[in-house]
Protein backbone atom coordinates (compact mmCIF):
# COMPACT_ATOMS: atom_id res chain seq x y z
CA UNK A 1 0.00 0.00 0.00
CA UNK A 2 1.64 3.40 -0.87
CA UNK A 3 2.55 5.74 1.91
CA UNK A 4 0.40 8.84 3.06
CA UNK A 5 2.39 11.85 2.43
CA UNK A 6 2.26 14.43 5.62
CA UNK A 7 3.89 17.69 5.06
CA UNK A 8 5.35 19.34 8.38
CA UNK A 9 5.39 23.17 8.25
CA UNK A 10 7.12 24.13 11.81
CA UNK A 11 10.43 26.31 12.13
CA UNK A 12 11.45 24.46 15.34
CA UNK A 13 13.74 22.16 14.18
CA UNK A 14 13.09 19.77 17.02
CA UNK A 15 9.75 19.57 17.27
CA UNK A 16 9.44 19.00 13.54
CA UNK A 17 12.00 15.99 14.04
CA UNK A 18 10.50 14.52 16.59
CA UNK A 19 6.94 14.25 14.77
CA UNK A 20 8.59 12.85 12.09
CA UNK A 21 10.54 10.54 13.90
CA UNK A 22 6.90 9.29 15.49
CA UNK A 23 5.35 9.58 11.95
CA UNK A 24 7.78 7.58 10.18
CA UNK A 25 7.32 4.84 12.90
CA UNK A 26 4.03 4.61 12.21
CA UNK A 27 4.25 4.21 8.31
CA UNK A 28 3.79 7.81 7.07
CA UNK A 29 6.22 9.69 4.71
CA UNK A 30 7.15 13.12 5.34
CA UNK A 31 8.37 16.45 4.64
CA UNK A 32 9.59 19.09 6.69
CA UNK A 33 9.44 23.09 5.46
CA UNK A 34 10.59 25.41 8.20
CA UNK A 35 9.53 28.55 6.88
CA UNK A 36 5.56 29.75 5.26
CA UNK A 37 7.32 31.66 2.23
CA UNK A 38 6.61 28.47 -0.21
CA UNK A 39 4.27 26.38 2.33
CA UNK A 40 1.03 27.48 -0.74
CA UNK A 41 3.25 26.49 -3.51
CA UNK A 42 4.96 23.18 -2.22
CA UNK A 43 1.53 21.55 -0.81
CA UNK A 44 -0.17 22.76 -4.24
CA UNK A 45 2.68 21.11 -6.04
CA UNK A 46 3.40 17.65 -3.81
CA UNK A 47 -0.27 17.16 -3.11
CA UNK A 48 0.38 15.63 0.49
CA UNK A 49 -2.30 13.93 2.38
CA UNK A 50 -2.61 16.10 5.61
CA UNK A 51 -0.48 19.04 6.38
CA UNK A 52 0.78 20.04 10.16
CA UNK A 53 0.62 23.38 10.36
CA UNK A 54 2.71 25.98 12.69
CA UNK A 55 0.42 29.13 13.29
CA UNK A 56 3.87 31.22 14.27
CA UNK A 57 5.98 30.75 11.52
CA UNK A 58 8.97 33.12 9.41
CA UNK A 59 7.93 33.83 5.97
CA UNK A 60 3.96 33.73 6.46
CA UNK A 61 1.36 33.88 9.12
CA UNK A 62 -0.34 29.96 9.70
CA UNK A 63 -3.55 30.75 9.81
CA UNK A 64 -3.72 33.16 6.64
CA UNK A 65 -1.61 29.97 5.30
CA UNK A 66 -4.62 28.09 6.21
CA UNK A 67 -6.92 30.32 4.70
CA UNK A 68 -5.04 30.49 1.45
CA UNK A 69 -5.27 26.75 1.00
CA UNK A 70 -8.60 26.26 1.67
CA UNK A 71 -9.58 28.36 -1.43
CA UNK A 72 -8.08 25.14 -3.47
CA UNK A 73 -8.22 22.27 -1.33
CA UNK A 74 -9.37 20.37 0.73
CA UNK A 75 -6.55 18.42 2.20
CA UNK A 76 -6.67 17.91 6.45
CA UNK A 77 -4.64 20.68 8.43
CA UNK A 78 -3.66 20.28 11.55
CA UNK A 79 -2.47 23.51 13.41
CA UNK A 80 0.21 23.75 16.10
CA UNK A 81 0.46 26.80 18.29
CA UNK A 82 1.54 28.12 21.85
CA UNK A 83 -1.46 29.83 21.61
CA UNK A 84 -4.15 28.24 23.78
CA UNK A 85 -7.27 30.16 24.46
CA UNK A 86 -10.40 29.01 22.68
CA UNK A 87 -10.96 31.78 21.00
CA UNK A 88 -7.44 31.14 19.32
CA UNK A 89 -8.99 27.74 19.12
CA UNK A 90 -11.84 28.50 17.03
CA UNK A 91 -10.07 30.98 15.16
CA UNK A 92 -8.27 28.16 13.42
CA UNK A 93 -11.35 25.95 13.28
CA UNK A 94 -12.79 28.88 10.87
CA UNK A 95 -9.27 29.71 9.13
CA UNK A 96 -10.35 26.51 7.89
CA UNK A 97 -8.19 23.60 10.46
CA UNK A 98 -9.55 19.95 11.51
CA UNK A 99 -7.85 19.89 14.26
CA UNK A 100 -5.77 22.37 16.35
CA UNK A 101 -2.61 21.07 18.98
CA UNK A 102 -1.74 23.45 21.92
CA UNK A 103 2.39 23.19 22.25
CA UNK A 104 4.06 21.23 24.45
CA UNK A 105 2.30 18.57 23.04
CA UNK A 106 2.51 14.63 23.30
CA UNK A 107 4.09 13.49 20.19
CA UNK A 108 2.57 9.99 20.28
CA UNK A 109 -0.83 11.41 20.71
CA UNK A 110 -0.50 13.93 17.60
CA UNK A 111 -0.26 10.82 15.77
CA UNK A 112 -3.21 9.11 16.76
CA UNK A 113 -5.02 12.25 15.62
CA UNK A 114 -3.47 11.93 12.36
CA UNK A 115 -4.97 8.84 12.17
CA UNK A 116 -7.97 9.24 13.08
CA UNK A 117 -8.70 12.32 10.41
CA UNK A 118 -7.59 10.50 7.66
CA UNK A 119 -9.96 7.36 9.05
CA UNK A 120 -12.41 10.00 8.79
CA UNK A 121 -11.53 11.04 5.28
CA UNK A 122 -11.63 7.30 4.08
CA UNK A 123 -15.43 6.79 6.00
CA UNK A 124 -18.41 4.63 4.62
CA UNK A 125 -18.74 4.10 0.55
CA UNK A 126 -17.64 5.89 -2.33
CA UNK A 127 -20.77 7.84 -2.38
CA UNK A 128 -24.49 8.34 -0.85
CA UNK A 129 -26.70 9.47 -2.38
CA UNK A 130 -30.11 11.26 -0.22
CA UNK A 131 -32.38 12.51 -3.22
CA UNK A 132 -30.72 15.13 -5.07
CA UNK A 133 -27.63 16.04 -3.04
CA UNK A 134 -24.34 13.52 -3.41
CA UNK A 135 -21.37 13.24 -1.37
CA UNK A 136 -18.36 11.92 -2.94
CA UNK A 137 -16.25 10.40 -0.59
CA UNK A 138 -13.48 9.73 -3.25
CA UNK A 139 -13.05 13.49 -3.77
CA UNK A 140 -15.19 14.63 -0.57
CA UNK A 141 -17.34 16.62 -2.72
CA UNK A 142 -21.02 17.61 -1.58
CA UNK A 143 -23.10 17.85 -5.32
CA UNK A 144 -26.43 19.35 -5.20
CA UNK A 145 -28.16 19.59 -8.80
CA UNK A 146 -26.00 21.24 -10.41
CA UNK A 147 -23.91 22.57 -8.13
CA UNK A 148 -20.73 20.95 -6.30
CA UNK A 149 -18.60 21.91 -3.16
CA UNK A 150 -15.49 20.78 -1.84
CA UNK A 151 -15.47 19.92 2.35
CA UNK A 152 -13.17 19.55 4.67
CA UNK A 153 -12.36 16.01 6.39
CA UNK A 154 -14.67 17.04 9.35
CA UNK A 155 -17.28 18.91 7.38
CA UNK A 156 -17.48 15.68 4.82
CA UNK A 157 -17.46 13.70 8.50
CA UNK A 158 -20.26 15.56 9.82
CA UNK A 159 -22.63 15.88 6.43
CA UNK A 160 -22.03 12.06 6.24
CA UNK A 161 -23.58 11.09 9.80
CA UNK A 162 -26.51 13.64 9.52
CA UNK A 163 -27.49 12.47 5.80
CA UNK A 164 -27.35 8.81 7.21
CA UNK A 165 -30.31 9.46 9.32
CA UNK A 166 -32.36 12.51 8.02
CA UNK A 167 -34.70 14.27 9.86
CA UNK A 168 -32.86 12.86 13.20
CA UNK A 169 -31.52 15.24 15.44
CA UNK A 170 -28.18 15.10 16.57
CA UNK A 171 -26.45 16.44 19.96
CA UNK A 172 -23.28 18.34 19.97
CA UNK A 173 -22.18 15.53 21.80
CA UNK A 174 -22.79 13.02 19.20
CA UNK A 175 -21.48 15.26 16.24
CA UNK A 176 -18.37 15.74 18.60
CA UNK A 177 -18.18 11.70 18.85
CA UNK A 178 -17.59 12.08 15.16
CA UNK A 179 -14.73 14.23 14.61
CA UNK A 180 -13.33 13.35 17.71
CA UNK A 181 -13.07 10.21 18.35
CA UNK A 182 -10.21 10.56 21.48
CA UNK A 183 -13.02 11.53 23.56
CA UNK A 184 -11.66 15.10 24.43
CA UNK A 185 -12.96 17.85 26.00
CA UNK A 186 -13.57 20.57 23.65
CA UNK A 187 -16.95 23.29 24.07
CA UNK A 188 -19.90 23.38 21.66
CA UNK A 189 -18.95 26.27 19.58
CA UNK A 190 -16.33 23.82 18.16
CA UNK A 191 -18.97 21.68 17.13
CA UNK A 192 -20.98 25.38 16.39
CA UNK A 193 -18.04 26.35 13.85
CA UNK A 194 -17.56 23.37 11.83
CA UNK A 195 -21.26 23.18 11.33
CA UNK A 196 -21.47 27.00 10.67
CA UNK A 197 -18.92 26.92 7.78
CA UNK A 198 -20.42 23.53 6.37
CA UNK A 199 -23.86 25.33 6.36
CA UNK A 200 -22.39 27.84 4.35
CA UNK A 201 -21.53 25.79 1.68
CA UNK A 202 -24.38 23.06 1.28
CA UNK A 203 -26.87 26.31 1.55
CA UNK A 204 -24.43 28.29 -1.52
CA UNK A 205 -25.97 24.88 -3.88
CA UNK A 206 -29.10 24.60 -1.93
CA UNK A 207 -30.64 28.06 -1.61
CA UNK A 208 -34.09 27.39 -1.99
CA UNK A 209 -33.51 24.51 0.99
CA UNK A 210 -32.24 24.82 4.37
CA UNK A 211 -30.85 21.37 4.43
CA UNK A 212 -29.15 21.27 7.90
CA UNK A 213 -31.35 22.48 10.40
CA UNK A 214 -30.42 23.99 13.79
CA UNK A 215 -32.80 22.86 16.80
CA UNK A 216 -32.75 25.10 19.53
CA UNK A 217 -31.20 23.25 22.51
CA UNK A 218 -30.77 20.21 21.03
CA UNK A 219 -28.66 19.89 18.01
CA UNK A 220 -28.68 19.84 14.15
CA UNK A 221 -30.58 17.50 11.59
CA UNK A 222 -30.31 17.03 8.20
CA UNK A 223 -33.64 18.19 6.22
CA UNK A 224 -34.04 16.61 2.80
CA UNK A 225 -34.87 18.43 0.06
CA UNK A 226 -38.58 18.91 -1.22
Amino acid sequence: MEQQHIMIIEDEAPIAEAVKRFLNHDGFHCTILNNGLEAVELVTRYQPDLIILDVMLPGGDGMEICRTLRQTTNVPIVLLTARNSESDRLQGLQAGADDYICKPFSAPELVLRVKAILRRGNRGDDWSNTDSLILDADTQHACFETNRVELTTVEFALMSTLVEKPNRIFSRDELMSVIYKDNRIVSDRTVDSHISKLRKKINSMAKQDELIVSVYGAGYKYTPPK
